[in-house]
């Protein structure tokens, strides 16, 4: 009985010693949304919360999106003020550069949204056939978007994932260093959307590469995004800087966030905020469209140019995918391609869109970004 009752003892000191340690370690962490969010449904004070997120900070970047989410759950000016300074702190302490120099923005834990329900692709649908009608080029526009479906929640480890896609100066400098050959190179053509006979087609054309991306008189522009590289290119260059290409999921998350959002700024198409809807008829220099950013702060997931993944594509994948950090197929025909291009119009622009392409396949309009 003695020995029980001293063991008892011994117990509870160790919880009184140990107990208040592990608390105090948890209040010091950062902030989460969720954390903010919570306190402001449960009425706590403006001062009290302001005082808590100077002294804790946050563990997220204090994006516009963010900062609107938090006001509209009712917090003052104060706290968003404080959201903004600890945002900021957070996004400086987490800031990384891959081994290319790109500088990479980070995509925290947590769900999101991935895919697209029924209903979302109702107007999708109609823009394509009425693209279609205009057309005429045997485009089946129910067909495309099933591999979408079913829209599912999905969770993700953190991950980091570059702010814009690689550009021709980038790649110029993986080349130097490793004497890399493109497909293209390869095969000693490449492949190119232009007017011929009196309409726009997709056409191959020798002498294209990446250094000569429309043709073997063509030139590159160093800040624009590397083009007519393939799947193996892609996956050399991110091996080279240390990264890889970054997963389906991971990539539909970094360009919409966790509300399902059809494109990186929101629900409508707006050619103020991405190169796209044949506005501009090539490429732009990357970052060139601010207001479009995702709410992670990463640049130019809708159009400019397709960008490889590194998931094997399979029509009916979201049927059983697993519900976190899916890797995609074990193998297939064709890689997947996300984000679309500056030729295509809005639907085929949005960030749940998927493409595919054989991994040897270079356009003009592909291109690539790594993660880690």
């Amino acid at each position: 009985m003695t020995k029980g009752l001293i063991g008892i003892s011994i117990f509870s000191l160790l919880l009184a010693f140990f107990v208040p340690i592990l608390l105090s370690q948890e209040t010091k962490k950062p902030l989460s949304f969720q954390d903010i969010e919570d306190w402001l449904k449960d009425k706590l004070s403006a001062a009290r919360l302001t005082t808590l997120i100077e002294e804790r900070g946050v563990d997220f970047e204090a994006t516009e999106d963010i900062t609107a989410k938090i006001r509209k759950a009712g917090a003052d000016n104060k706290v968003i003020e404080a959201v903004k300074k600890a945002g900021l702190d957070f996004a400086k302490k987490k800031k990384r550069v891959g081994d290319d120099g790109a500088e990479m923005a980070l995509i925290p834990t947590g769900e999101f949204l991935m895919g697209s329900s029924g209903a979302s692709l109702v107007s999708v649908i109609e823009q394509c056939e009425e693209l279609e009608k205009r057309q005429k080029q045997g485009v089946k526009c129910r067909d495309p978007y099933n591999d979408e479906q079913p829209q599912h929640r999905m969770f993700l480890d953190a991950f980091f994932i570059d702010k814009y896609e690689v550009t021709n100066a980038l790649f110029e400098r993986f080349v130097r260093a490793t004497g890399h050959k493109t497909d293209a190179e390869k095969g000693g053509s490449g492949w190119n959307f232009q007017q011929k006979d009196g309409k726009w087609q997709w056409v191959e054309t020798k002498g294209t590469s990446w250094r000569n991306p429309t043709g073997p008189e063509s030139e590159t522009k160093s800040d624009h995004p590397v083009v007519q590289v393939s799947w193996n290119n892609a996956e050399a260059y991110c091996k080279w800087a240390g990264k890889r290409l970054p997963t389906e999921a991971e990539w539909e998350k970094a360009a919409r966030g966790t509300d399902g959002r059809q494109y990186p700024w929101g629900d409508n198409w707006d050619n103020s905020k991405a190169n796209g809807n044949m506005s501009v008829r090539t490429t732009t220099a990357v970052g060139s469209y601010p207001q479009g950013v995702s709410p992670y702060g990463v640049h130019d997931m809708a159009g400019n140019m397709w960008e490889w993944v590194t998931d094997w594509y399979d029509q009916t994948y979201y049927q059983r995918s697993p519900n976190r950090n899916p890797k995609g197929p074990d193998s297939g025909q064709y890689r997947v391609l996300r984000g679309g291009s500056w030729l295509l119009y809005p639907g085929d622009l949005r960030a749940s869109g998927r493409g595919r392409g054989v991994p040897t396949s270079r356009l003009g309009s592909y291109g690539f970004r790594c993660a880690q």
